[in-house]
């Protein structure tokens, strides 16, 4: 039986999420606390409603110039929070924000975590270091660079500027850091 007072409906926004309350003591007996003025005769019962905005469409348009908006954004879409993410890849909530600021790089691992997180390949973040270091062709690129551009050990510190004992780590699957992919990738062939 409907009551001849009339419900109020309430919204309270949290974050992504909005709870509605059709709030009316005599239609309902479940407690409500928080969606109403303290006192107020909806204070004491209401049915809660609660609907998940769906963030995706919030997003679409959201940047993506820089490495950190790109991974934002993508989390945005998953609708993550950067603490969520961060415990997905093994990294503090403040870490994640690093990377999203550009203050910081991921380490290529960390990245990896990342890309698997939020469901997309490394190739959408569009950064060569990530897309040669995280690429299944890493080791073999590197041997067959040293096969067709050295012929002495000699030539790696020549040429890249590196010892053979980095080159060598990498040919067995250590990856170089961004620092060092930086200073060599025109000599490997990367523009």
């Amino acid at each position: 039986m409907i009551n001849s007072v009339n419900p109020v409906l309430h919204r309270v926004f949290h974050g992504n999420n909005i709870f509605l309350g059709a709030v009316n003591s005599m239609q309902c007996g479940v407690k409500c606390s928080g969606l109403a003025a303290p006192g107020s005769p909806w204070d004491k019962t209401g049915i809660v409603l609660y609907q998940k905005i769906s963030s995706g469409h919030r997003y679409e348009e959201y940047p993506e110039d820089t490495l950190g908006q790109k991974i934002r954004k993508q989390r945005f879409l998953k609708g993550l929070t950067a603490a969520e993410l961060g415990r997905l890849c093994g990294r503090t909530e403040y870490s994640i924000n690093a990377y999203e600021s550009d203050i910081c790089f991921p380490h290529y691992n960390v990245m990896k975590k990342i890309c698997t997180a939020l469901g997309v390949p490394v190739q959408y973040f569009d950064d060569d270091y990530y897309n040669f270091v995280l690429w299944d062709g890493y080791i073999t690129f590197l041997r067959q660079w040293r096969r067709e551009n050295t012929g002495k050990h000699d030539d790696l510190k020549k040429i890249l500027g590196v010892s053979l004992t980095a080159y060598l780590s990498w040919g067995k699957g250590h990856r170089m850091t961004r620092k060092t992919f930086e200073k060599i990738k025109s000599k490997l062939g990367f523009k």
